[in-house]
């Protein structure tokens, strides 16, 4: 596979403002686009960008090749900046079936089918309205609500806002959710999942006061049990993008997860992401009762 980017800029944590200048042209709906999104996958690929035309696009690479985490950010895609992405990957890559756009919306489709790409479609994203997390009324939630109190009349608890001196106590525990959940789980997909994880939260945590994304932990006698980050999609939508429980904690998970969206009364929607295929994440989601599941779309010379 040749080597050659074209022009391709490395991303840097500099970017931060010229990145976000673009996101905000359009604002989307789809968890990844934000900065603090693209940038915590460094580790795990060769994240390089480029303005084509009025667009800022976004091109991920690793050992099989490149691609484009996104679809052109800008005001409006066009035919030609479209084209000339496509160009920039069939250029590096040796199967061109691997050079495609990821996370399309479906507002976006046609104009891609329009353009004669094949468009399938990705995991959807999941959308709740905030409210009904933070308050758990009804029958709906009546078992997370039940865990919520068993975890606050049994623990002596402290919920509060991250800072850096709680980077090495959310790593061990990173850590360990991870291996826990490898011993009881011999799936390739799924350890390979905890592996990129665990990459992407070192990384957030690296950078965490330059990503602009929100944190809070639940401490217990003084130790870190629980974990999540966020970060603000559009006027909106929030992004839950990491949360993490010490599952030895009965309601831990759901506690802190309604404590954050409490919180997070500026924004009408909460965005979870998506549930990467797993059958007991799928089934966590939607005990949730979402809003709806936006769709998600890969366009390309053949479907991914």
């Amino acid at each position: 596979m040749p080597s050659e980017k074209p022009n391709l800029e490395p991303l840097e944590i500099e970017n931060r403002g010229i990145f976000e200048e673009f996101l905000n042209h359009s604002p989307r709906n789809l968890s990844p686009y934000s900065f603090a999104n693209i940038f915590i996958w460094r580790k795990l690929f060769d994240i390089r960008w480029r303005i084509i035309g009025d667009c800022l696009c976004v091109f991920f690479q690793n050992e099989q090749g490149i691609f484009m985490y996104l679809a052109p950010l800008g005001k409006k895609i066009s035919e030609e900046v479209v084209k000339e992405c496509f160009s920039v990957m069939d250029g590096i890559n040796q199967n061109k079936r691997f050079s495609r756009m990821e996370n399309i919306e479906e507002s976006d489709v046609s104009f891609f089918k329009n353009m004669g790409f094949t468009v399938s479609e990705k995991y959807p994203d999941y959308l709740y309205i905030r409210n009904d997390l933070a308050n758990l009324k009804g029958d709906r939630f009546k078992s997370q609500r039940a865990a919520c109190n068993y975890f606050a009349k049994h623990n002596e608890y402290e919920y509060c806002v991250y800072n850096g001196q709680d980077k090495n106590g959310c790593l061990a525990l990173a850590q360990a959710w991870a291996g826990e959940r490898k011993k009881k789980v011999e799936d390739s997909f799924y350890r390979h999942l905890l592996d990129d994880n665990l990459l992407a939260q070192r990384e957030l945590l690296a950078h965490f006061d330059e990503l602009g994304v929100l944190g809070r932990v639940i401490k217990v006698d003084g130790q870190v049990r629980a974990y999540t980050f966020g970060y603000e999609l559009n006027k909106d939508i929030f992004c839950i993008l990491f949360e993490v429980s010490d599952l030895n904690y009965k309601g831990i998970s759901p506690f802190i997860f309604r404590q954050f969206c409490e919180e997070l009364s500026a924004y009408k929607y909460i965005n979870t992401m998506d549930d990467s295929g797993l059958v007991n994440l799928k089934a966590a989601k939607l005990s949730y009762h979402p809003r709806q599941l936006i769709p998600n779309y890969i366009a390309g010379h053949n479907a991914v």
